[in-house]
């Protein structure tokens, strides 16, 4: 493993390319010259900066607002009728377009929420990455170490696989980057980024990436060539997320508002700036345009054959989406969620499911379904279901109370088992673990 840091001298780490005005003012106006060509913007040239956008005329600095970026409005190129969007669970990876759902199970948990998403080469598996910089792979995807066991100073935030799936890069907050396999350190942002990058994005070879902060700044390392940036314009809602296209030669970043930008190559086919409630959560480029992900689960697609996906239903007030992949011919959504506040392996909870559900956990820790013969407990903990609703209460766990508890979450049993215990002691199972805790 390479890691970067505070320490690092800046002599190992290459500085980003020069991120200037100019650079960044002329990738925006190629790219509104390059919609007008195409019909899907009109006017009168960048000269007297009049330009109509979903229907509307602009002119003076509404219409320089919109040539820089800073404002995109409407939905353009969104794909109409979204497709309807399964019920979400926290901690947990949607499918769609056909692709195939590789994990996690219900029942595994995270110690920190999941924050991003990379898919293989072959889109037969991805990798998941926490907060805390552990990695979790999936399908094809190989393991190659995490910084699960380090004491970050900032948390992981985003995560990219080289192009031959044999490595990955972490980026965290604060503009470190962690590289594993045969992913190569080409530099970080660390004490140059203010403590706010937001995504990571891989050049075509794999011997370069992108940073993107949440101030519209980006960061090239190693043959990253720099496009240009929204942090001279001053965006008013924060980047979320950046996505590269297959040419290497160009990057698309997204606003919390919906409002994309395109730089270098990458064609701009609509977003989502004044009609999303500044709900973004990412962006990726597909086989001809690119996806905006929500965190409630919707998915907007520009320029593209791929449908988008309307509001999610969620399992529980605690499921936000926080990223995406995307594949030639269809995206994984990420469903990050609360870290378990409780300890799965806490001995007096081990103790409790052996007497009550599972004979031999944590091995066989399938109790979390069961149901007594007599219909009155459910659940790994066997809870009454009067005293799961008031135990969720007390709780401030609202959203539990009326649930089954042998249908809630592993994390959601183990929490309110340990809050009842914490509240009640060990009387609720007949003292059977007593002295564990």
């Amino acid at each position: 493993m390479t890691q970067s840091n505070r320490a690092r001298k800046r002599t190992t780490a290459p500085p980003p390319k020069t991120d200037t005005t100019a650079t960044a003012l002329t990738g925006i106006v190629s790219n509104e010259q390059r919609l007008a060509r195409k019909g899907t913007t009109s006017g009168q040239g960048n000269d007297d900066a009049r330009v109509t956008v979903a229907g509307r005329l602009l002119g003076g600095a509404a219409a320089l607002g919109m040539i820089f970026g800073i404002a995109f409005t409407g939905t353009a190129g969104a794909n109409a009728k979204p497709q309807p969007q399964p019920t979400l669970t926290a901690n947990g990876v949607q499918p769609y377009g056909g692709l195939k759902d590789f994990g996690p199970g219900a029942k595994q948990q995270f110690h920190k929420p999941l924050v991003a998403i990379a898919a293989t080469p072959k889109s037969k598996g991805y990798w998941l990455a926490a907060a805390d910089g552990g990695v979790f792979s999936y399908g094809d995807a190989d393991f190659f170490g995490s910084t699960g066991n380090l004491a970050l100073v900032e948390p992981v935030v985003a995560i990219a696989s080289t192009p031959s799936g044999n490595g990955y890069w972490l980026a965290a907050k604060d503009g470190g980057v962690f590289s594993f396999g045969k992913a190569k350190f080409q530099g970080s942002a660390a004490g140059i980024s203010d403590h706010n990058v937001v995504g990571i994005a891989s050049t075509p070879s794999g011997n370069g990436y992108w940073l993107a902060a949440k101030d519209g700044g980006v960061f090239s390392f190693g043959d990253a060539e720099f496009q240009g940036s929204a942090a001279a314009f001053g965006v008013q809602s924060p980047i979320v997320g950046i996505a590269a296209t297959k040419t290497g030669m160009g990057y698309l970043l997204v606003a919390a508002d919906g409002g994309v930008y395109a730089f270098g190559d990458a064609e701009f086919h609509g977003s989502g700036y004044a009609t999303m409630p500044h709900d973004a959560a990412g962006i990726a480029t597909l086989d001809t345009g690119y996806a905006i992900v929500r965190s409630s689960g919707s998915v907007l697609t520009f320029g593209t054959k791929l449908p988008s996906i309307g509001d999610a239903t969620v399992a529980s007030s605690d499921v936000t989406t926080v990223g995406m992949a995307a594949t030639a011919n269809g995206y994984w959504t990420l469903q990050g969620g609360r870290a378990s506040s409780v300890d799965h392996m806490n001995p007096f909870l081990v103790c409790t499911r052996k007497h009550e559900s599972s004979p031999n956990p944590p091995g066989y820790d399938d109790g979390y379904a069961a149901v007594n013969p007599n219909g009155r407990y459910f659940g790994a903990y066997q809870f009454a279901q009067q005293t799961w609703n008031n135990t969720a209460r007390h709780a401030g766990r609202l959203d539990l109370v009326g649930v089954n508890p042998a249908r809630a979450s592993v994390q959601d049993q183990d929490e309110l088992a340990w809050d009842l215990f914490l509240w009640q002691g060990y009387s609720p199972w007949e003292h059977r673990c007593l002295g564990l805790r």
